[in-house]
């Protein structure tokens, strides 16, 4: 066993080096404006001490309307007491700030827009309302407060003021919003530009968990979905200065900040704040502590049940969608600087929705191509039965190493050659079950799929890698835990049909990495065969290093095994092989690619 461990661990290691390990993510808690402490306000001190709000809100209105001139330092009060209230050391007085930060964000509102000299104000005046929004969020969510698919409720001295939540996003309703994340300074290494806005709301991450209903939506969506949401909170002022009532029609309202920029707050147009980068990350900081990039290689059977096609957003018919296949020993957030920039340009984003394939690496390559054809083919019968969306049947795929090859499948027509390495018996003949015989066409037989009209390779080894074949590759071959239900089902199939298959197949599937070495018999057949010749062909290549294959490439697929004939294409690049789809040449040219899609339609 220690010694099993020993070998486990100096594999992981080698293959890290070879293909690249993720980076450990850092997601901190959110930055909020420090209270300028009651500063030229007379507060009473015992208020300041014992927080009683009822109290507060008393002294505070003084029966009197809060005018917008006042506006500011009633702001700066209420945060001030909200702070204190949060940082209470008698728990009673903690529920209470969100009450308090919601009147310190809708006083900091009524001076940032009622003020009528504004601009020497909004600076701090913005950082409150942010920050005051923010606080009331996270608080009224901790404590019973806020319920994300319907309402605020606030507290006052008059009575509890219910603020109705309007969900204003294209893809997602009320009921996706099953809990929020604030966004803090997160630091990451996936992306190199994080997309973000400044202005007034509250950049979050909302998440929708899955529901395992059968419902489409359900099916394309990861666990824990996240998703960018911009909060606004639109206060009733006429109600907030007249306390006690605040906020009687006011609304709390979540907008789509990749479709909305701008809010108009009291006749103004103002930027709305938003982190567009920000549901990337949160996903990436979630799946780190599962290594998907690790189970997926050493264990895939284990890797089943969370393997698959997802989409970042719900389907919206026109349009067209393009799916993401990564690599051996990689996960699909090997696309995620991609994805940050292609959701980031909004002539790219309103045209195209975007898809990521998920399937245990380790697997047999012709295994994972099969799954991923009946994923596809399960996507467009889901999502347009009835076939009313063009967009649905203008599809691209884009492929990293080996997932370029997953890509070529989806628009080959094989014929029998794949299986004429195997069998020599067509498999109608053989003696198994229905379900067998299904199972064997499905993964032997591929013809080119109408619906896809565009391939992007990137660094994809068409010819194979030496590297899969020297001691790393044969090392990383061993670690891989085989299917145990499958080789049960190919030691049966062949015990029931001797002499049916050639005398080197064994009672022991191939991994993916027996398949990509250079010179293998399932590259070379595909090598062979047609593709449909009306698909488009793009080809990004990485070329630069030479160590340790000892040829121009990437470092580990030559460039004369990524380059194929027949592309409208080919861009060279200098980079390693883990880094050739996240390069700035490759994202501009997958955009240029994408809108020479749209022209050509």
């Amino acid at each position: 066993m220690r010694q099993f461990a020993w070998k486990t661990a100096i594999g992981l290691l080698c293959f890290g080096v070879l293909v690249g390990c993720q980076t450990t993510e850092r997601w901190p808690a959110p930055m909020f404006a420090v209270p300028d402490a009651f500063k030229g306000v007379m507060v009473p001190l015992e208020l300041q001490r014992d927080l009683d709000n009822e109290r507060l809100l008393q002294v505070v209105a003084k029966g009197e309307k809060a005018l917008p001139s006042d506006a500011a330092q009633l702001a700066e009060i209420y945060y001030a007491a909200g702070d204190l209230a949060e940082k209470h050391p008698e728990k009673q007085h903690h529920a209470g700030s969100v009450d308090l930060f919601y009147y310190a964000a809708v006083y900091a509102f009524a001076a940032a827009f009622q003020d009528v000299n504004p601009a020497q104000t909004r600076p701090r005046l913005r950082q409150l309302y942010n920050s005051a929004l923010a606080r009331c969020i996270q608080n009224g969510a901790k404590y019973g407060r806020l319920d994300p698919k319907k309402e605020l409720r606030i507290e006052t001295p008059s009575g509890r003021v219910i603020i109705p939540i309007e969900h204003q996003l294209t893809a997602w309703q009320a009921d996706d919003f099953d809990d929020l994340q604030l966004i803090g300074d997160y630091q990451t290494e996936a992306i190199a530009i994080r997309h973000r806005r400044d202005g007034f709301g509250v950049p979050l991450v909302a998440r929708r968990h899955k529901r395992h209903d059968g419902e489409v939506k359900d099916r394309y969506c990861s666990p824990r979905h996240p998703f960018a949401v911009s909060a606004f909170l639109y206060p009733d002022l006429a109600a907030a200065h007249g306390l006690p009532g605040a906020g009687i029609n006011a609304r709390l309202v979540f907008h789509d900040p990749f479709r909305i920029e701008k809010v108009r707050a009291e006749g103004r147009l103002v930027p709305l704040a938003a982190d567009l980068s920000a549901p990337l990350v949160v996903c990436l900081h979630q799946a780190q502590r599962l290594r998907l990039d690790y189970l997926g290689f050493r264990q895939p059977e284990l890797a089943d049940d969370m393997t698959g096609l997802f989409l970042l957003e719900p389907y919206q018919p026109g349009k067209i969608p393009v799916i993401f296949a990564h690599g051996l020993l990689s996960d699909p957030h090997t696309w995620d600087e991609v994805l940050n920039e292609l959701r980031a340009d909004p002539a790219i984003n309103e045209r195209f929705q975007f898809g990521l394939f998920f399937y245990g690496s380790g697997n047999p390559f012709l295994l994972s191509a099969g799954r991923l054809r009946r994923n596809l083919r399960e996507l467009v019968a889901n999502l347009d039965p009835e076939g009313r969306d063009p967009a649905m049947r203008d599809m691209v795929l884009v492929g990293h190493s080996m997932g370029g090859l997953l890509a070529r499948m989806q628009i080959t027509n094989s014929g029998s050659k794949f299986w004429d390495l195997f069998g020599n018996r067509p498999v109608l003949d053989l003696n198994a079950s229905a379900e067998t015989k299904v199972m064997l066409l499905e993964n032997f037989f591929f013809e080119p799929q109408p619906f896809i009209k565009r391939v992007v390779f990137i660094a994809t080894p068409h010819r194979g890698s030496c590297l899969a074949h020297n001691f790393l590759g044969r090392l990383g071959s061993r670690l891989v835990e085989r299917p145990q239900s499958l080789e049960a089902s190919l030691r049966q199939l062949l015990k029931d049909n001797p002499g049916a298959f050639n005398p080197r197949v064994s009672g022991v599937l191939p991994t993916s990495l027996d398949d990509l070495a250079s010179g293998s018999a399932i590259l070379k057949a595909l090598a062979e065969t047609e593709w449909n010749r009306g698909v488009k062909l793009h080809s990004i290549i990485g070329r630069g290093r030479i160590f340790p294959i000892l040829e121009p490439g990437d470092g580990v697929v030559a460039v004369s095994s990524a380059h194929v004939e027949g592309v409208a294409s080919e861009l060279f690049v200098e980079a390693g092989h883990t880094s050739v789809h996240t390069h700035p040449f490759a994202v501009q040219e997958i955009k240029r690619i994408l809108g020479e899609h749209l022209s050509s339609r």
